[in-house]
């Protein structure tokens, strides 16, 4: 995979250049130091960047923004869909389940799932809310490869087992537990409380 030969500073950049990409015209050519100057961040870093990510950047000329965002979506979709699940139709995942942003940065919500018999045969955006029983012939058959998990942490880990041993690489945690994972298989916890506590201490130390 070519994610191992690209830092992981790098990689968690690249979102940040997608979506500036994203909002300009496809047709025209873009410098790394007006990306910078854009994103705020340092001209050299963001050179070496995009010379790593795609390399097809010409002196004083710049990169075609077309071909500099094929390389960056290549890198994250491979020219494929991702199929994605959302575990736990409570608040947060049903809000998720109508965000439309995954559908437009080529993540595909194919699955919507949770426990509740009250909940169970509700739609979200068109996809029926299945019973948590079905999740695991329902990864396999659709080739899942991430999952959003949103269900009460007493419940979380054993989820998030199961759903790897579907086959799932890539897991979004918002959950307040802390999840056990095999080293193959990539995690990012959303802890919203502790994201406010940073903010809070940022702000009273500014």
């Amino acid at each position: 995979m070519i994610y191992k030969t690209i830092p992981k500073s790098v990689i968690e950049r690249i979102p940040i250049y997608l979506n500036y990409l994203n909002k300009i015209d496809e047709d025209g050519l873009i410098s790394s130091t007006t990306i910078a100057q854009q994103l705020g961040l340092g001209e050299v870093q963001v050179r070496k960047d995009l010379n790593l990510i795609s390399g097809k950047g010409k002196p004083k000329v710049g990169y075609q923004v077309s071909n500099l965002k094929s390389d960056l979506n290549k890198l994250i979709f491979d020219d494929k869909l991702i199929n994605v699940v959302i575990i736990g139709a409570g608040k947060i995942g049903s809000a998720l389940a109508k965000y439309h942003g995954f559908n437009e940065n080529s993540f595909k919500i194919v699955g919507i799932f949770d426990n509740s018999p009250e909940k169970i045969g509700r739609t979200i955006n068109d996809k029926k809310i299945l019973s948590i029983d079905e999740m695991s012939s329902f990864c396999l058959t659709n080739d899942v490869k991430m999952a959003i998990i949103c269900v009460p942490h007493d419940s979380a880990q054993s989820v998030c087992d199961e759903i790897i041993n579907c086959g799932v690489k890539g897991i979004l945690n918002f959950t307040d537990q802390k999840l056990n994972i095999p080293n193959d298989v990539k995690i990012r916890n959303v802890d919203i409380v502790s994201l406010l506590i940073t903010l809070a201490v940022e702000i009273n130390n500014n």
